[in-house]
């Protein structure tokens, strides 16, 4: 049926784009250790029935980053009763968490091309998308958005995801050591 349609298939190649997708958030990851949201998934908004829909499906994917963070604080929790035998392990499980948490904040924001204008564009009146749509089109607006991303996720994001973790009992040492070892470039 859905290849009747010619939209939804279980093919997942069919709507990732290897730049977006895995490219530029992953340089950008290596580079200075800020997990920005790929563009994984390209949504035909057409094919969309209503805003209510558009919605759903632009929280979907914040939501299942949300998800994985909150599991992956809970597999931190549990591996904390092994002491010394699972530090390294439980390092890397709570920076992965950190990560996802800050990308889950980045991509709640309202701002064209993230889930979080996703969401809300279907409410935008008429001046507003035309608006939008003329900024985005100016390669150099849309680098500076870029770059706003990247700062609000060093100065806001960031800091709050570390408060997050420590407040629910991820040690602080645990932390620094785990950064410690993913940046091993920077000495």
């Amino acid at each position: 049926m859905a290849k009747i349609r010619g939209y939804l298939t279980l093919d997942p190649l069919r709507y990732i784009s290897a730049k977006w997708s895995f490219g530029v958030p992953l340089v950008l990851l290596i580079l200075g250790g800020i997990p920005l949201p790929g563009a994984a998934v390209n949504i035909e908004l057409d094919a969309l029935k209503s805003s209510r829909s558009q919605l759903k499906i632009a929280l979907a994917g914040p939501f299942t980053t949300l998800a994985f963070s909150v599991g992956l604080f809970a597999i931190c929790g549990l591996l904390a009763i092994g002491g010394v035998h699972t530090i390294f392990l439980r390092m890397a499980a709570g920076l992965l968490a950190y990560f996802a948490l800050i990308a889950f904040f980045a991509n709640m924001l309202p701002i064209p091309g993230l889930d979080g204008y996703l969401a809300i564009e279907p409410h935008l009146t008429g001046r507003w998308h035309h608006r939008i749509a003329k900024i985005m089109q100016n390669e150099f607006l849309l680098g500076i958005t870029i770059i706003a991303i990247i700062i609000l996720a060093i100065v806001v994001f960031s800091p709050l995801a570390y408060v997050i973790m420590t407040s629910i009992g991820f040690e602080e040492t645990d932390f620094d050591q785990a950064i410690k070892l993913f940046r091993f470039w920077a000495g």
